[in-house]
């Protein structure tokens, strides 16, 4: 038997623009290759097992193969569709039909390429299958499956996992260091738009030289303090693990038309800070003004933010851990009725499903997955933003953070991003010059006003916060300074506070007459 080098997911993986029926073809032309004295005419079937049968996975792939191979036009062929599997199933299906007696020779084998066909794409699970508890909701995710394994077997504790994947390192990197492993692989030609032409020889997902003490500190994203990690599980495409499905309820945009060049995650702390929320507001605005899917969790605090920011200028998307059919948290029943009317509510739970403990890290994973940029606001060092910040770094996403101050605990984690390398994000500017080059977006200019009012945002953003310290500053009465500061709230340009003080928002003045 021969088979392709293993690749990882996702746009930096060795196939990321590959097809999966190519892969199949150059399995067969080996196979062939390898086996000069069988006449292909002698080849009777060709089975091949692929779990999401769409799009190059799709329309028989047995079937096309076989052609695209060079085998005659009158070898039939058949597909598999089996979660798990599969490729085994389709060589016990041939093998059975040669000791039956209708068949004597055939190829099987299988597919799967998640990284182009997540396990599930397109799919609309019956919702009986949660209403009726034919299944634990948390079936629906292979993460949490695992995690509820590792609770009916406790044996099965976290160590012995974690054991286990450093001696599979150690076993594959000795079998390469053997030579036991190349004989079976099939160099293959990729080619990329960007990159160009390269060649997969080895596996690409291994790490040898993993420790236990590298696993140890790994992040459990799908339970806290759980066991499953993305070191001792098997390595699925674009984060810990893909969805069976994902269901979309909204009337401004499509599943299909998500993408990760035109989408944006930013998500952070529940607990927000004014500062924060203002900053997470005009990344919503000045992103989706630009024309990008803005992704987030429809959370109280940051996640809201972004939400409402990014439905002043254009649609949204927002990641629930509930069913799509259920506002969460109820208090944002208004803003998810916003986001369903013009943007998009996407779930991989079945409708009426209610949100668990274990429904929010495995939401985030889907958020880090659906866009190329995860942007984390503000993130203390516990929160769950810094997981799917991990997990879009995994993937091989850009991640980036705004900075805060160095005294604050709710900065304490996105502070920590950036000393780790993360992109330094000052505003949406900062987000469209890394997603669409630099110059890409342009300012968001409010109505104009008049150069008094300029005069007063200036001495806002010097440090005036009160109308007394601005009256003082400008030296004019103090109502005429009020009457001015609550014209520039309800033009965008300031927010007021409970207190009585004024901060600048990120709205830019139209330039006056003289500049």
């Amino acid at each position: 038997g021969v088979r392709t080098p293993f690749g990882k997911a996702g746009e930096k993986g060795i196939y990321a623009q590959t097809r999966a029926d190519d892969l199949v073809i150059k399995c067969i032309r080996e196979l062939l290759r390898r086996n000069p004295d069988l006449p292909k005419e002698r080849i009777e079937e060709v089975a091949i097992a692929a779990t999401t049968q769409i799009g190059d996975q799709g329309l028989t792939i047995g079937r096309l193969a076989a052609l695209l191979s060079g085998l005659p036009n009158t070898t039939p062929g058949y597909s598999v569709d089996r979660m798990c599997a599969g490729a085994m199933t389709a060589v016990t299906n041939v093998a059975g039909a040669i000791a039956f007696g209708s068949i004597d020779v055939a190829i099987a084998g299988g597919v799967e390429h998640m990284g182009r066909h997540p396990m599930g794409e397109g799919m609309d699970p019956n919702p009986r299958i949660i209403a009726e508890k034919v299944v634990d909701p948390s079936a629906l995710v292979m993460g949490s499956t695992a995690e509820n394994l590792h609770d009916r077997y406790p044996q099965l504790t976290k160590a012995r996992s974690d054991a286990y994947a450093v001696n599979s390192q150690a076993k594959l990197a000795a079998a390469y260091a053997a030579g036991k492993i190349q004989p079976d692989l099939v160099p293959v030609a990729t080619r990329h738009a960007e990159k160009g032409w390269g060649l997969a020889t080895t596996d690409e997902p291994p790490r040898p030289g993993t420790t236990m003490a590298e696993l140890a500190g790994l992040k459990t994203p799908f339970r806290p303090h759980g066991n499953v990690t993305a070191g001792n599980a098997a390595g699925l495409n674009d984060g810990a693990d893909s969805p069976v499905a994902l269901i979309g309820r909204g009337g401004g945009l499509r599943l299909d038309g998500i993408e990760l060049g035109n989408s944006v995650t930013v998500v952070g702390a529940r607990k927000a800070t004014g500062y924060g929320l203002e900053v997470a507001a005009s990344i919503g605005r000045e992103v989706a003004a630009a024309g990008l899917n803005v992704i987030s969790g429809l959370a109280l605090g940051i996640d809201g933010a972004v939400h409402r920011g990014a439905l002043e200028r254009g649609p949204t998307v927002a990641v629930l851990g509930c069913g799509a059919d259920r506002p969460y948290p109820a208090s944002h029943s208004r803003l998810y009725r916003q986001v369903v009317e013009s943007g998009l509510v996407i779930s991989e739970v079945p409708p009426g499903a209610d949100a668990w403990r274990w429904s929010f890290p495995a939401r985030n994973r889907i958020m880090a997955a659906l866009s190329a940029m995860t942007v984390v606001v503000e993130a203390a060092w516990r929160s769950g933003s810094l997981i799917t910040a991990e997990m879009a770094s995994d993937a091989g996403r850009d991640v980036g953070a705004v900075p805060g101050p160095v005294t604050a605990g709710a900065a304490a984690g996105t502070n920590e991003l950036l000393a780790n390398g993360a992109a330094l994000i000052r505003g949406g500017q900062d987000v469209l010059d890394r997603m669409l080059g630099a110059g890409a977006g342009q300012p968001l200019f409010g109505p104009a006003i008049e150069d008094f009012e300029v005069e007063l945002l200036e001495a806002v953003e010097a440090g005036c916060r009160t109308v007394d310290e601005a009256a003082l500053m400008l030296e004019r009465e103090v109502g005429e300074v009020a009457t001015a500061l609550a014209r520039l709230e309800v033009r965008g340009y300031l927010r007021a506070s409970t207190i009585g003080t004024w901060t600048r928002t990120s709205l830019a003045t139209y330039p006056s007459g003289g500049e």
